[in-house]
């Protein structure tokens, strides 16, 4: 092995520690075991609270708290999970068989509730999820909760849902069958 090939090992190694780093602490936004731990402080303060909203401690609950629900609902519909509302029809109903029901599944607070029930039944974060972004751990536990939703909605003709600008999310074309 010649020296150049050696060093570039050896900056290799620190520039993936160094991205560890810093993904560990915060640097490219909230990791899993960040988002589980701020929301489910945010969820035990909700039930505690009932109708009323918790009030946070610090600015940085604050913030951590507000990003509970957007960063759970784009992580859910990159997945291509949708929400089934109240069955119609052969097709809706069979979709709310792989689907989770936002009639009967979604807390009233919001799906972050739900992902963090998820998290809980699932042993909570895994070892890697201290580094990567909350997303990956919640598409994680909604997947693994309903494997055959995003194909099933692909089978039946809806789009995907996606963010089209920060915290707005909407069909990714027009939805004929929503109308």
């Amino acid at each position: 092995m010649s020296v150049n090939s050696e060093g570039l090992g050896v900056l290799f190694v620190i520039a993936l520690g160094a991205a560890t780093l810093a993904s560990y602490f915060g640097l490219f936004g909230q990791t899993g075991t960040d988002y589980f731990q701020s929301c489910w402080e945010l969820r035990a303060e909700s039930i505690k609270k009932g109708l009323s909203k918790p009030e946070p401690k610090s600015p940085q609950q604050g913030v951590n708290w507000a990003g509970c629900e957007p960063i759970g609902q784009k992580a859910i519909y990159e997945t291509g999970i949708i929400f089934v509302g109240n069955p119609r029809d052969a097709d809706e109903v069979s979709l709310e068989r792989v689907c989770p029901s936002s009639f009967r599944q979604v807390p009233i607070g919001g799906s972050y509730m739900l992902t963090i029930d998820l998290l809980e039944s699932s042993g909570g974060p895994r070892f890697y999820e201290r580094i990567l972004p909350a997303g990956f751990m919640i598409g994680r536990v909604w997947r693994d909760k309903w494997p055959a939703c995003s194909k099933e909605r692909e089978r039946q003709g809806y789009p995907k849902i996606v963010e089209k600008a920060a915290g707005v999310f909407d069909w990714e074309w027009p939805c004929a069958k929503c109308k």
